[in-house]
């Protein structure tokens, strides 16, 4: 059971929820721009996985980025994704869509998902991978 004080434990820092729409590529360059050392993204995606390849020297060569049949995202396409405030203003990426407020936090976002939604036990999934291309 999950309960509202797990949830602001979570995600305590008040960060509006943020709508834009993203392509392929600018999707990429965001998750590319997370990785930590250890190359594996900060960041997760709702529903999708990621795939980070990156070459003996630990570079990052590309990202891929799957839906939840597992098909690879389309360049010709826009995605509507969301995001925190923190997200959209710290990280670094190139987008066309500066986004807009969507006037609720990412914390009661995710309440109103709870509450409305049938939930989905992740514990034991990670659905970041990094793969390591050798020469």
């Amino acid at each position: 059971e999950i309960t509202i004080a797990d949830i602001y434990a979570m995600d305590p820092f008040g960060n509006e929820l943020i709508a834009m729409e993203l392509s392929y590529a600018e999707m990429q360059q965001l998750i590319g721009n997370s990785l930590r050392r250890d190359r594996s993204p900060e960041l997760h995606i709702s529903g999708g996985s990621i795939e980070v390849y990156v070459d003996a020297s630990n570079r990052l060569q590309k990202v891929k980025i799957y839906d939840e049949q597992g098909i690879e995202l389309v360049d010709s396409k826009k995605y509507k994704v969301g995001m925190g405030s923190y997200i959209a203003s710290s990280f670094k990426f190139n987008r066309e869509d500066p986004g807009f407020s969507l006037g609720i936090t990412t914390a009661q976002a995710i309440i109103d998902y709870i509450e409305n939604n049938e939930l989905k036990n992740y514990r034991d999934c990670d659905r970041r991978e990094v793969i390591r291309e050798t020469l």
